[in-house]
């Protein structure tokens, strides 16, 4: 998608699965029929980009600076979150006081048509769900600043 912005700088929307972050709007330098291959999204990524999702041993690294061991810090994310996903799995839920609730949806079977208008069955699934509790709502609005600020 095309369109100038306010500047009259052209700019294109590109989709990457790579990206991690959906749709984003660069701006064209050169030549406009360049198309989104053009576009690595490595070129994009930065290290500590606000965009860029934390892995597993960015985690263990984070646990890692407030005093745990690595060797610690592995075992722990790996024992809650398996843990976790073992309670979901039996179709329970989990409620972490401030921070949200985990829980399990069932979608019943139905019936689907494609885009070439075929007639396909979706079958019976479930998906995971989580809903932010009050405390996380206001770290990430902005409003309360420390997780503990008693602490």
């Amino acid at each position: 998608m095309r369109a100038p912005n306010v500047l009259g700088i052209p700019e294109k929307t590109v989709y990457s699965v790579f990206s991690g972050v959906g749709a984003r709007t660069y701006k064209w330098k050169g030549d406009m029929r360049a198309d989104a291959s053009a576009f690595s999204p490595g070129q994009y990524r930065m290290k500590g980009h606000p965009y860029m999702p934390i892995k597993r041993e960015g985690f263990v690294e984070r646990l890692n600076e407030k005093g745990y061991t690595k060797k610690d810090a592995r075992i722990i994310i790996d024992d809650v979150f398996g843990t976790i996903a073992e309670i979901l799995a039996q179709g329970g839920s989990v409620k972490l006081h401030g921070f949200g609730t985990f829980e399990t949806a069932r979608y019943a079977a139905r019936e689907m048509t494609s885009v070439h208008g075929r007639k396909t069955v979706a079958p019976e699934h479930r998906v995971v769900k989580f809903k932010p509790g009050k405390l996380l709502k206001r770290l990430v609005s902005g409003e309360q600043t420390a997780v503990r600020p008693n602490a």
